[in-house]
């Protein structure tokens, strides 16, 4: 690979031939772990470049030799695209040979050990879990019940995966250019978001069963009409007696279909519904706005708890959103 093509080219970290060198430099940068030279005469040549943007990173690594590495994951999800040759990542009895068409994803926790044969230049995208779980929670309404968990393997070759490929590099070379969207704070944040969300959308995990029914057209037509009814009257005091009787249902029923179709019930959907509107007023922010007068404009009087819920879904307070913006 020229030094022409090289990711993040303007971004260097490191470059070492020393190998404790290199896995202390890593080890800051990702996860603690163990790196060992595969190669009789234990060469490395070691290059690192990173940049980021919020509580995502972009990062562009070879070894520069062959090498075994292992580590536990910490709280992010890390996604390894190969840009040349092929390695292997195994957790537990999964494994995978990444190529230029099959990233390999990690997610938070995951123990690995990742194989890799020269040429092994790669570039790896690393999510913080707070930020990925906020992003899932808003997409389904709700806090899900179930932590996390992305399948190994990701198929560039689908057209959904492709686009989001795409955007990443269209990410990175603007990161590396130092371009106008990531000097941007407004336009930086809206990246980050595409391509979390963008993973979330076209990857398969454990939250791909829910995402599939929150975007589906398999619910029956009460509980359609009732979501409707929730998002666009969140801010009034309904009860689950209201929603029912809006849609012509007994409550008992209604009940049942939120949790059989969503996997929750219809109080903590209007809950969920109230705060992500309130999160988008705080976002927005100005003169005179207070996190009191918003919670309260939509329909929310208990604070300790609403904090809580807030937290839980955006990974900040709402004063802090309120502060900071997007």
């Amino acid at each position: 690979m020229s030094a022409a093509t090289v990711p993040l080219a303007s971004r260097p970290g490191f470059r070492t031939t020393d190998v404790e060198v290199a896995r202390e430099r890593m080890s800051a940068a990702l996860s603690p772990h163990r790196l060992n030279p595969l190669d009789r005469t234990g060469a490395i040549d070691v290059v690192h470049h990173a940049a980021g943007l919020g509580l995502t990173s972009f990062h562009y690594m070879d070894y520069g030799g062959d090498v075994e590495v292992s580590a536990q994951l910490g709280d992010y999800v890390l996604v390894q695209i190969s840009l040349e040759g092929t390695f292997l990542a195994e957790i537990g009895p999964h494994s995978l040979v990444a190529t230029p068409d099959m990233a390999a994803v990690t997610s938070p926790g995951d123990s690995i050990t990742m194989r890799y044969c020269a040429p092994n230049p790669r570039l790896m995208i690393r999510i913080d879990r707070a930020l990925l779980d906020s992003r899932l929670a808003l997409a389904l309404g709700e806090v899900p019940s179930r932590s996390l968990r992305l399948d190994l393997a990701l198929d560039l070759t689908k057209p959904g995966s492709g686009s989001w490929r795409g955007l990443v590099d269209t990410v990175v070379r603007d990161l590396d250019a130092t371009g106008p969207l990531s000097r941007s704070p407004l336009a930086a944040a809206s990246l980050e978001l595409a391509v979390v969300d963008g993973l979330l959308a076209v990857h398969t995990g454990s939250h791909s069963a829910l995402l599939g029914d929150r975007n589906g057209s398999t619910r029956p037509r009460a509980l359609r009409r009732a979501m409707d009814l929730i998002e666009e009257r969140c801010a009034e005091p309904l009860t689950t007696a209201d929603v029912a009787d809006a849609v012509g249902v007994s409550v008992r029923s209604l009940q049942e279909a939120f949790h059989a179709h969503l996997d929750t019930t219809p109080t903590a959907y209007l809950r969920a519904a109230r705060i992500r509107r309130i999160h988008d007023e705080l976002v927005v922010g100005g003169d005179g706005v207070t996190v009191t007068d918003v919670m309260l404009r939509w329909g929310i009087t208990h604070a300790g708890r609403f904090a809580q819920d807030y937290r839980r879904t955006f990974g900040r307070t709402p004063s802090e959103t309120l502060r900071q913006g997007s």
